[in-house]
């Protein structure tokens, strides 16, 4: 398995332990549904975009190790579009704050940093 696998999957489970804790607080501490709610929303945006970037960049590896002049892009327009409907969904909900959503969106590359910086560690 090689290292972009290997920290995708670190970053799922990370992701799901922290969404299921998010579900614990909005089921058992109401006065914070609406935030509980935002974090995920955002939470399994950031999550999707990641899979999404990993994708794109596992293609341009192929076509630049295949040494060809494709043009190839990372889709950046892409999960710029998916954050912003995220924040769109959340401005239209009642139940979903706009700021937890917005916070949400940055787990993922958050996560994935203190990731890297374990498996450094353990490295060494």
């Amino acid at each position: 398995m090689d290292e972009l696998s290997v920290r995708l999957k670190a970053l799922q489970r990370v992701t799901f332990i922290f969404i299921a804790v998010c579900l614990l607080g909005w089921a058992f501490v109401p006065s914070m549904r609406e935030i509980a709610a935002g974090i995920i929303l955002g939470t399994v945006v950031s999550l999707l975009n990641s899979y999404f970037l990993a994708n794109k960049v596992r293609n341009v590896t192929k076509v630049v190790l295949q040494d060809g002049r494709k043009r190839v892009n990372l889709g950046l327009l892409t999960r710029v579009a998916m954050a912003i409907l995220a924040v769109m969904i959340a401005i239209k909900s009642d139940g979903v704050n706009v700021y937890a959503t917005v916070a949400g969106l940055l787990f993922a590359q958050f996560i994935i940093v203190v990731i890297g910086f374990v498996q450094v560690r353990k490295e060494q």
